[in-house]
């Protein structure tokens, strides 16, 4: 395990593209990304006005991330949805998670934000231990679907 050292919180900036493909490649069941496919997704995230991505950094590299953006939607109050956060298996455990949540919330507060919403996988007790200890409570149970279109 990594031992305690000062996270940084930065929007993202190019010079961590092969932290974050890295990164991501460590969501549990899910594929690896190229370079090349998470610069794709980023752009495409990134032209949203109402969407973010945060790394966090120990000694100069890329050690998590997250990404948010607003959501609106009809019969709800508009909130800050923290899409993904994700820390290196290597750095879990040593406040990076709660760095990252307590920057997200801080900068959308200065902006006049109050409800923040994530969503997590039934599976990852861990993260969710995390998140109560940072407030968030559980407020509903979900399945998700999905369908390709041939």
């Amino acid at each position: 395990m990594a031992s305690r050292r000062r996270v940084r919180i930065f929007e993202y900036q190019p010079k961590y593209l092969a932290d974050l493909t890295s990164l991501m490649s460590q969501w549990e069941g899910e594929r690896t990304f190229s370079e090349e496919q998470v610069c794709d997704n980023l752009e495409q995230v990134l032209e949203r006005s109402d969407s973010r991505v945060y790394i966090a950094e120990i000694a100069g590299r890329g050690v998590g991330y997250a990404q948010t953006t607003v959501n609106y939607y009809l019969g709800q109050p508009p909130h800050v949805e923290i899409v993904q956060l994700l820390v290196d298996q290597e750095h879990r455990g040593i406040g990076v998670g709660t760095a990252l949540l307590g920057w997200i919330e801080r900068e959308y507060a200065v902006e006049g934000w109050k409800s923040f919403r994530l969503h997590s996988r039934i599976e990852r007790s861990r993260a969710h231990v995390l998140y109560e200890r940072q407030d968030y409570r559980l407020f509903k149970v979900s399945k998700f679907f999905q369908k390709r279109l041939p």
